[in-house]
């Protein structure tokens, strides 16, 4: 499976540009007009708690794909000024399931390690901006990854 959500993720980047650049119009219109200085206002920080929502909520870019035994998943912070690009590698060998939590602004995914006794997890990364459809095809090619490997490592 090779799997990036890279043109939703786009749209938030957008998004991102677009509301800074209200809130920056809109105190600057606060700043000018005397007489609607509280309408600005009130538009700036409504649309500023939504670019907070936003933030929150995580959107971040999610690639996984599998190459030759190493199972690689990519993730990134789609904001504008802020592009801290990451990757996680993984051996099948040491691949021990994932584990899925349900937050307010959306599910992340924990990945799991298992390395001779012991055992670890990676940070959650969030799948706020993975479509449902897309979470299911992920979750099942990771089930069958894990599947796989348990009874290629009992053989």
């Amino acid at each position: 499976m090779n799997y990036n959500n890279f043109k939703v993720v786009a749209k938030y980047t957008i998004a991102y540009g677009v509301l800074l650049i209200m809130v920056l119009v809109l105190l600057i219109f606060s700043k000018i007009e005397y007489y609607n200085r509280s309408l600005y206002l009130l538009i700036a920080g409504v649309t500023f708690a939504t670019y907070l929502l936003l933030l929150a909520m995580k959107p971040h870019f999610f690639g996984i794909q599998l190459v030759k035994d190493v199972l690689e998943v990519r993730f990134y912070n789609p904001h504008p000024f802020v592009g801290n690009y990451k990757q996680i590698k993984i051996p099948l060998s040491e691949y021990d399931g994932y584990e899925v939590v349900k937050t307010l602004f959306g599910p992340r995914i924990i990945f799991k390690i298992k390395r001779g006794k012991r055992t670890g997890q990676y940070p959650p990364l969030s799948l706020s901006a993975v479509g449902r459809k897309d979470r299911e095809q992920i979750f099942k090619f990771l089930d069958n990854l894990k599947a796989q490997h348990q009874s290629s490592s009992n053989n």
